[in-house]
């Protein structure tokens, strides 16, 4: 998975998405963000803490498409 986007846009996304992880959790899984990108030129952004759950949609440039889990609090402090 490869895709650009503005830094602001991707900060803004992850505020919203990570209000859906959860802090303290015997499921590790429940503490990542989703991120899915397609070649439709969307990026997914989806969390949850199996209460609530927080999927949002954003425009970038996609290079290659994929799927993948990122730790929500470590990917949001690397792109502040």
């Amino acid at each position: 998975m490869k895709f650009t986007m503005a830094r602001g846009e991707l900060f803004d996304t992850l505020g919203v998405v990570s209000r859906g992880l959860s802090s303290r959790s015997t499921l590790p899984i429940l503490s990542g963000v989703l991120v899915s990108a397609d070649t439709s030129g969307s990026v997914v952004f989806q969390a949850t803490d199996l209460e609530v759950s927080l999927r949002t949609t954003s425009a970038a440039a996609v290079d290659r498409a994929g799927e993948s889990v990122i730790p929500g609090r470590l990917f949001t402090d690397i792109v502040r």
